[in-house]
């Protein structure tokens, strides 16, 4: 019977793949994760200061052509005043059809203008916010390297080494705790004392 369920079941198994063992996650030093932090912070901060200064740069060109493009209104406006007093028909038509053509140019530089410092201003927002949280992961690195580097020190204290200066602290607290409760004895002890020969005095005479 024993038999019969082996055979069953042994085929099951080798037909199985196996599984390989799960490595465990590999721990990064403490001060080498604060580190790739900072380089990824770093990272982000100059793409986005890169972005901002093609915006930057960007909207000074179209503020640039959108002040050229007024001009060239004013001018196409005033030629069409002045077609329009020597009654010119053709030359109207035709100052107004250009004159439109470009008030619409100027609609589309406007908005993309407005758009472009749009943009500008929210990628500076986020270089400067990127910029505020590296500041605050670099002082957590010192500070980590700090404790870590005080960590070190007392790891290499020797076992017994490091016993007996609890040892020590642990007898100081002690010695200073019956040197306080000798003196508030003393102080009770002086009390009762005086307390004891004002009593015992004799009255004073008539």
């Amino acid at each position: 019977m024993f038999r019969h369920l082996l055979a069953r079941v042994r085929p099951h198994f080798l037909a199985r793949p196996l599984r390989k063992a799960a490595r465990a996650p590999v721990r990064q030093a403490p001060l080498q994760a604060y580190d790739h932090a900072i380089d990824a912070l770093e990272h982000r901060g100059a793409g986005l200061r890169r972005t901002a200064a093609s915006m930057l740069a960007l909207r000074g060109s179209l503020s640039r052509t959108l002040a050229s493009q007024r001009r060239e209104v004013g001018l196409l406006a005033s030629r069409l005043s002045a077609g329009r007093r020597v009654a010119a028909p053709a030359l109207v038509a035709t100052l107004e059809r250009d004159l439109g053509a470009l008030e619409r140019e100027v609609a589309r530089t406007a908005s993309q203008l407005s758009r472009t410092h749009e943009e500008a201003e929210s990628l500076l927002a986020g270089a400067a916010e990127l910029q505020r949280q590296l500041e605050v992961l670099r002082e957590e690195r010192a500070e980590a390297s700090l404790i870590l580097h005080s960590g070190q020190q007392l790891g290499q204290l020797r076992p017994h080494e490091a016993l007996l200066q609890v040892e020590q602290l642990l007898a100081l607290d002690a010695a200073r705790d019956e040197v306080a409760r000798l003196e508030a004895l003393i102080e009770v002890s002086r009390d009762g004392s005086w307390a004891g020969e004002r009593q015992s005095a004799p009255p004073p005479g008539p």
